[in-house]
């Protein structure tokens, strides 16, 4: 092939990549467009629901279970985070610094090649000593509750308010406004805190909160 036949060639392959590249630009700002079309659209069909009977039983419903369910959130943080201090504390009392990393491991390593492969006789050594440490964590975690127990109903009853308080969330995003009247007219639990159960002296926050929400 002719060199001006191959700087033809050139030329029409720029040419194409120009208008495949101004043909995406031009479907990444339709589908912008689109995009935003829809979301004015859903917007303006939810703020004529709202209006609605059902609409206004959905108001009712999320300013009675919102703060229902943010109180319960902070309690859940209050119980995991006293959870995970209390299972460090296991394995610092155990020896360990902090989780055992194979970076740390692989250091001691003085074999340059060795160290790069990973084909050392310090990988069981750290293997060995993450085995040991998850196994402590373990240990001193998992017979702590969580805070589902300082719950009346326990587990069932959160799992009924979580899964329908985020099932409402979702069906109000698609715009399913027949699924979310369903949600919220159906009968949902009593939601009471157990102020008197026996926590653990390792959970003192839990404690705490439970002293400072008493009603």
């Amino acid at each position: 092939m002719e060199e001006y036949e191959i700087n033809e060639l050139r030329g029409r392959l720029d040419n194409l990549e120009f208008r495949l590249n101004g043909l995406s630009a031009d479907i990444e700002e339709l589908t912008r467009r689109l995009d935003e079309s829809g979301r004015r659209d859903r917007d303006f069909q939810r703020a004529m629901w709202i209006q609605t009977d059902a609409g206004q039983r959905y108001r009712h419903w999320m300013d009675t279970w919102q703060p229902i369910w943010n109180e319960f959130l902070t309690l859940r943080e209050v119980t995991e985070r006293e959870r995970r201090r209390h299972a460090l504390e296991a394995t610092r009392a155990a020896g360990f610094e902090h989780k055992p990393k194979w970076e740390d491991y692989r250091a001691k390593e003085k074999n340059p090649i060795k160290r790069m492969l990973g084909f050392t006789p310090v990988r069981g050594e750290y293997e060995e000593d993450l085995r040991r440490w998850q196994e402590t964590y373990d240990a001193a975690i998992k017979p702590l509750p969580h805070a589902a127990f300082f719950v009346e109903g326990g587990r069932s009853v959160v799992k009924q308010v979580e899964d329908t308080h985020k099932a409402v969330k979702t069906a109000l995003e698609d715009g399913h406004y027949v699924t979310v009247t369903e949600l919220i007219d159906a009968p949902m639990p009593s939601f009471e805190y157990r102020y008197d159960a026996q926590v653990p002296d390792a959970l003192p926050g839990v404690a705490k909160w439970l002293r400072e929400h008493r009603k």
